[in-house]
């Protein structure tokens, strides 16, 4: 009998509670996608670097544990939902004489059936998922998807039974507390409470609207023009706090403003059922304050998050394509214990078996140390003529901006500049140095800057922003040893049409055999001061395709990562906003029957209930969004001071995106609230 009651209530529930199913399903979905990363040959395919796949491996635990706490919480809460909604139900069951051990024994059952459908429905729509985040990504980053195929992880599938095993076993272990301390009395009289009528002094509302208002102005302006300011972690979790508090006295003013402004104009508020629309907006904003606050925190997370991955998978290829222009760069470094001087780069390439006819757009090149430029303790610790000590002569440079397609210069013989990319340092030289007209000395001669900022460019070519600084001098500055040489480099292309001829040019140039003729027999391995025998020039190789390579990689995870968290916490938002008016709707029944008993159009009513949704659903959307745009503004010069991914262009293309795949899953989660509410305020219909 347990089990057909059990089944009977589990098919009532997949048809009526859809929300409920709906969240576990998604998220035993979601943590099936997640684990299953491991084991997608896309993202393996972009995460070839060992150091990128062991990081992955080092976050991913974190990662899915916070996840999994996210969803626990929402399921419990989902659960909690439902155990109300169904508080009459199990009333009549205990006035029929059923005991509590078997209405124990109906919701065991009923766990169990809900998780192995749950589980099924879950792992199929994870798989799915899982497959089409591959081709996302695949898509995003051009991945060869020739040797791709679906695939189903084992992995993944045995830690998400796991994990949901025991979310279940906690719900059970809930529901039978519950169950405990239900009254037949209190379950018989269960759904006729409404929301609190209270009404708030729209005197004191309008004053705590307009406080709040002002904080919230002042906090996004610190957070953008004054960004400067903000040097400390407690200094921002401090406008965090203003930002929180703001937000919350938003929330709590907007009840008894509402309602206010809407009584201003009688013919309005007394048209149709308005009156009761707006005091249930009222009332329901007014009991759910904190919730709100928090749920639209989240959200504000979940946008945020989502446009920021956004916005370095759309400028990754740009930057490969300035910080990586060349296909490679070789460099012997000079050894000054040992002195020997440094052969030409293109002679160590003929000796190495490289035939020379197969590299093109060429340039050789030369840097320089200055050990006599000392570190008088700039600002932030950094000195241009201390820590960017290395120097490059003004033919040379020319040679390489010919070739990483940077502009070209001049130097009179008294002048010099430097060359950054890195915003921290740039910020630093142009404000501490070159706008003061500082003055350099080189074996007895002065040079002041020709410009008062650095030339945005590169020396070693990489796959982020990095360059510190580099100074450029008139060549007889440099010429004749003047200067001690520090590193001999060629910059080239591959002057090879063929792709597999390329591939095998780029593997081999790549190759310790390669570097081992590169370094053997030019100079006999020599003692030096510490008594060790080593030689007196070594070479090292920087690869366009290994740049390539290791951006995907990063970036593919920081997008993954990034969507993942977004979606999730999204996600539950909607869910949650779901829950409270599911729960709402239910509780309001009542007052829905008595306005259908006096003879209101049921259109009226579902218009009602539509709006009161619309403003619940939209407010904290509104208000998340509103912090978005302004906490964007904030990431953006933040994370400008470490990585030059981001462009204004590009920002506002990643919030479209972001925006339209949130809005999605917000606009879903709304449609399936409102059909079911409805379906809640009418069922006395079938009753």
């Amino acid at each position: 009998m347990i089990a057909r009651l059990a089944a009977r209530n589990m098919r009532h529930h997949i048809v009526h509670d859809v929300v409920y199913f709906m969240t576990l399903m998604t998220g035993i979905a979601l943590v099936y996608a997640f684990y299953a990363v491991e084991d997608q040959f896309i993202l393996k395919e972009l995460m070839e670097d060992d150091k990128i796949v062991s990081g992955m491996k080092y976050v991913m635990p974190g990662i899915g544990t916070m996840l999994v706490i996210v969803l626990a919480f929402l399921i419990v809460y989902a659960n909690h939902f439902l155990m109300n909604e169904r508080k009459k139900e199990f009333g009549v069951y205990m006035l029929l004489g059923m005991e509590k051990k078997r209405l124990a024994g109906v919701l065991l059952a009923e766990t169990a059936f809900v998780g192995v459908l749950s589980m099924i429905a879950g792992i199929l729509f994870g798989f799915l998922l899982s497959q089409g985040l591959s081709v996302f990504t695949a898509g995003l980053f051009e991945a060869d998807m020739s040797e791709f195929a679906f695939h189903i992880s084992g992995g993944a599938v045995g830690k998400t039974m796991l994990h949901f095993l025991a979310i279940f076993v906690f719900l059970f272990v809930w529901d039978l507390a519950v169950v405990g301390k239900m009254r037949l009395v209190s379950l018989l009289n269960a759904g006729q409470r409404g929301e609190p009528d209270t009404v708030r002094n729209p005197v004191v509302c309008l004053l705590v609207f307009l406080a709040a208002a002002g904080l919230l102005a002042h906090i996004y302006h610190s957070v953008t023009v004054n960004l400067a300011l903000i040097q400390t972690p407690q200094q921002a979790f401090y406008e965090l706090g203003r930002l929180a508090l703001a937000t919350v006295l938003i929330f709590w003013s907007l009840s008894g403003l509402l309602l206010f402004l809407a009584r201003v104009s009688r013919r309005f508020y007394l048209k149709g059922i308005r009156a009761f629309t707006v005091r249930e907006i009222s009332g329901r904003i007014n009991t759910n304050v904190l919730a709100g606050s928090v749920i639209s925190f989240l959200m504000f997370i979940a946008i945020s998050v989502c446009m920021i991955c956004f916005s370095v998978a759309f400028k990754m290829n740009g930057n490969l394509r300035s910080l990586a222009p060349a296909d490679l760069l070789l460099a012997c470094r000079y050894d000054p214990v040992v002195g020997a001087q440094l052969p030409e780069t293109d002679e160590l390439l003929r000796e190495a078996g490289v035939d020379t006819r197969l590299l093109k757009d060429m340039a050789e090149f030369t840097v320089y140390r200055a050990p006599e430029w000392e570190d008088d303790g700039g600002e932030d610790g950094v000195n241009v003529f201390a820590n960017a000590g290395d120097i490059v002569g003004i033919s040379d440079y020319n040679k390489l901006a010919e070739v990483y397609g940077m502009e070209k210069q001049s130097l009179a013989e008294d002048e010099y500049f430097v060359v950054a990319n890195y915003p921290s340092s740039i910020r630093s030289y142009n404000r501490q140095f070159l706008s003061q007209g500082h003055v350099i000395t080189l074996n007895g001669k002065s040079y002041h800057p020709k410009y008062e900022e650095c030339r945005d460019g590169i020396l070693r070519m990489s796959y982020v922003v990095e360059n510190i600084g580099y100074t450029v001098v008139p060549d007889q500055a440099v010429s004749g040893g003047k200067l001690e040489q520090d590193r001999r480099c060629l910059a080239a292309n591959y002057n090879v049409d063929d792709e597999q001829e390329k591939e095998e040019l780029d593997a081999y140039v790549k190759s310790d055999a390669f570097f081992h003729k590169l370094s053997e027999g030019k100079n006999p391995e020599t003692e030096n001061s510490s008594g060790e025998m080593e030689e007196s020039w070594y070479a090292w190789g920087v690869y366009k395709s290994d740049l390539y390579r290791q951006s995907v990689g990063v970036t593919s995870m920081i997008v993954f990562l990034g969507l993942y968290i977004g979606i999730v916490f999204f996600i539950a938002s909607a869910a949650l906003f779901s829950l409270k008016e599911l729960s709402q709707a239910a509780d309001n029944r009542g007052k829905y029957e008595t306005l259908a008993r006096l003879g209101v159009d049921p259109k009226m009513i579902r218009r009602s209930l539509l709006f009161q949704n619309a403003i619940f659903f939209a407010g904290p959307l509104a208000v998340a969004a509103l912090h978005s745009i302004f906490g964007m503004q904030a990431f953006r010069a933040l994370i400008l001071g470490v990585s030059d991914l981001f462009v204004v262009s590009e920002m506002r293309r990643a919030m479209l995106m972001a925006a339209l795949i949130l809005i999605g899953i917000y606009v879903v989660y709304f449609i399936i609230t409102y059909r079911y509410g409805r379906n809640i305020i009418e069922k006395f219909k079938r009753e």
